[in-house]
């Protein structure tokens, strides 16, 4: 049996015990490793366990996934408890892309975010805070390192896709939920596409294909490039498009463009000229 503490969804409801092992029996048994004291107990796959210490206001569920998902409510958990919860998803750690799916543990630390604002525990807010700074770095991290050894163009896109697809979920949620954190999450992105645009370009993926394949990050990201005239995130990256107004080249070298949203959900650009602005404030209403 695996030392590593299973998944578990925790939530507000109830107060009874039921279903804890002294002994683990056969594969139904699951090792749980809690707290700040590292409080070893077991309990069933099939179970609902509520009691320890560490879990004293909130109740326990193993579920068959690998993925952690955190649901607490806020009337039924003190900050002690927020607080085992983090050093839980901090046991998940080193970030392993293959068994943790980043966009559900933002939200499961987002939403430990909300209740602790809920709770009015501003220190709390600002550990939840860091956690997932460090967890969006993890993901960062884990690509950074091994892109060298990305020799295959599937693996590279399907990875690549990956990481902005989950950069528009912590997006979307930051804005929702950290408003002041938005503009360090989004740093994070922008450096790291100025650190690896020469991977794209070796293996033929133009930057505007996987933004077309992204269009919520699309307009966050070229949009603040747009605003800081930050021509280096868009020239080095192949970017380079015709208007789909009146067909003049639009590049890195000169990105006065506009997005706009297309048909199907992805991204297309218009250059600046005026009739070309604003036919792309009729197609953005």
């Amino acid at each position: 049996m695996s030392d590593r503490p299973p998944n578990l969804l925790l939530k507000g409801v109830g107060a009874n015990c039921r279903g804890a092992v002294q002994d683990p029996q056969g594969d139904d048994a699951v090792k749980v490793i809690c707290g700040q004291d590292k409080t070893t107990f077991y309990i069933r796959k099939s179970s609902v366990c509520h009691g320890s210490r560490f879990f004293k206001t909130a109740c326990l569920e193993f579920r068959e996934t690998d993925t952690p998902k955190v649901e607490v409510n806020p009337k039924m958990v003190d900050t002690e408890t927020l607080r085992d919860i983090l050093r839980y998803l901090d046991a998940l750690e080193p970030f392993n892309p293959d068994s943790w799916h980043l966009p559900k543990t933002i939200d499961g630390v987002l939403n430990l975010y909300r209740k602790a604002r809920y709770l009015q525990v501003d220190s709390l807010t600002d550990l939840i805070i860091e956690r997932l700074r460090r967890t969006i770095n993890q993901a960062v991290a884990y690509l950074s390192i091994d892109f060298h050894r990305w020799t295959e163009p599937e693996k590279f896109e399907e990875a690549w896709k990956t990481v902005l697809i989950d950069a528009q979920v912590v997006f979307s949620q930051a804005n929702e939920d950290i408003e002041g954190d938005c503009d360090a999450i989004r740093g994070m992105y922008m450096e790291f596409l100025h650190k690896h645009h020469g991977h794209l370009m070796e293996l033929g993926k133009p930057f505007s294909s996987f933004m077309r394949q992204t269009p919520d990050l699309a307009f966050v990201m070229l949009q603040d490039a747009y605003n800081h005239q930050d021509r280096s995130i868009l020239a080095p990256l192949g970017f380079s498009t015709p208007c789909v107004h009146c067909g003049t080249d639009i590049s890195g070298r000169e990105p006065f463009f506009i997005l706009v949203r297309a048909k199907d959900d992805g991204v297309e650009y218009m250059c600046r000229k005026v009739a070309c602005r604003r036919m792309a404030k009729r197609r953005n209403m």
